[in-house]
């Protein structure tokens, strides 16, 4: 069974990629190494979102984030096959199906502008 296969159906991979949080994601974990932690995604989608936030705002958005990627976004997208997470010890890795879903995201984007 090759990666394709395990990258679940059609459908779930559309619906995946129509939050904006979960192509964001997909997007950063493209272009930096892996493993990485719920921790420094978080911080650096908050950091690339370009938001003019203070300090104790930036700190409470990164908070946030990292509950709505440890509790939605990043079991959904090892659910489709995307990642590989651990949510024991927040690790992120990409596998060979992330790259099937980035060049998917890559295509839909440079067709439309969303």
């Amino acid at each position: 069974m090759g990666p394709i296969a395990n990258i679940g159906t059609f459908e779930s991979v559309c619906n995946l990629l129509s939050h904006p949080t979960r192509r964001a994601l997909l997007h950063m974990l493209w272009e930096i190494e892996t493993p990485t932690t719920v921790e420094t995604v978080a911080c650096a989608l908050v950091d690339a979102d370009g938001s003019q936030s203070d300090g104790a705002e930036q700190t409470e958005e990164i908070k946030q984030l990292e509950i709505a990627l440890y509790h939605v976004h990043l079991p959904k997208m090892a659910d489709v096959g995307v990642i590989n997470y651990d949510p024991r010890t927040g690790t992120i890795r990409t596998n060979d199906t992330t790259y099937i879903a980035y060049n998917v995201l890559d295509h839909v984007l440079s067709e439309n502008d969303f």
